[in-house]
This record gives C-alpha cells, sequence and structure tokens, in this order.
C-alpha cells in the first residue's frame, strides 16, 4: 500500500492558523519530538465533505458550514498536534454510518501515556467517552483553526495519493 501524503489547502483566501493562546493555555505533552494536544496521538471529527477522483488523487473538500446540496459524510482522523493534519479520511453514505465507524474506532486510538499503543483492553465507546471528560479533554474545534473564527463558510481540501 502506498504511502498516503496529506496536504490541507484553504479556500476564499481563508487563512488557516493555529490558536497561540487556546495553546499556551493548554499543557501539551512532547513525544518523539512533537508536542501533541493532550494524551491521544490522533482525533476524529465527523464532517460533511465532497470526494473528485483522477488517476493519481483523491481530493476530499470538507465543508464546515454550507455544503452543496450532493455531499458525503466524511470521518476525518486528525493528527492531534497543534495544526490537526488529516491523516485519513473515511468515507460514508450517512451521518450515523460515519458516527458508528467512528463509536468503534474512536477507543482505539494510541494513547502517549501507552507509549503509542492502544488502550487493552479496548474500552467501549462510553467508557472511553467518559475518560475523555474525567481527563478534560477536548474534540477537535475546526473554528480554532481559521484566523477569522470560520466566519466565512470554511472548507478544507484534502489532497491523498492513490
Amino acid at each position: 500500500m502506498k504511502a498516503v501524503a496529506i496536504l490541507i489547502a484553504t479556500l476564499f483566501s481563508t487563512i488557516l492558523l493555529t490558536n497561540v493562546q487556546s495553546q499556551e493555555s493548554k499543557t501539551m505533552i512532547e513525544y518523539n519530538n512533537e508536542l501533541y494536544n493532550d494524551d491521544r496521538l490522533y482525533v476524529l471529527s465527523v464532517v460533511k465533505c465532497t470526494k473528485e477522483e483522477n488517476n493519481k488523487q483523491i481530493i476530499t473538500t470538507v465543508y464546515y458550514a454550507d455544503p452543496p446540496d450532493e455531499y458525503e459524510w466524511c470521518l476525518l482522523t486528525l493528527h492531534n498536534v497543534p495544526r490537526y493534519g488529516a491523516v485519513k479520511v473515511d468515507y460514508f453514505d450517512s451521518k450515523e454510518a460515519a458516527e458508528d465507524y467512528a463509536f468503534v474506532w474512536e477507543p482505539t486510538v494510541p494513547l502517549i501515556s501507552l507509549g503509542g499503543r492502544a488502550p487493552y483492553p479496548i474500552p467501549t465507546y462510553r467508557e472511553f467517552s467518559k475518560w475523555k471528560k474525567d481527563q478534560g479533554l477536548e474534540e477537535y474545534d475546526y473554528k480554532k483553526m481559521f484566523l477569522n473564527g470560520a466566519k466565512d463558510n470554511p472548507r478544507e481540501i484534502i489532497y491523498q495519493d492513490k
């Protein structure tokens, strides 16, 4: 399987920017010479998207607001570092299917406190959600990534090599 190269671009001159103030107030965790937002190596996010393919790439446009009439649901797997780079995109026909998939896989996310391994035994989604709440962990918030607070129909483009 080829390595997936993912790049994130922006549309309509909306600038993506790490929210430095919120990062400074959080305790970052250093692991393998990278700073992480918390104990999780990855975070997941269910979003609306469109997908185009050519012979070399899959081009996904993620819509955080105002998607076109024809869209799919995606589960984004994001590297849990200050810029939240996308590392994987899974596609679904419905929000429920994407959420069901996330409920299965989110508890398997590798943790820094476990040396980059998944918990064992794998907790249920309910147990994992309680653990996140008890730890004060936040879900991915795309608005923190946009300089203008994501007010102008925010979207991202993700390019994946086939």
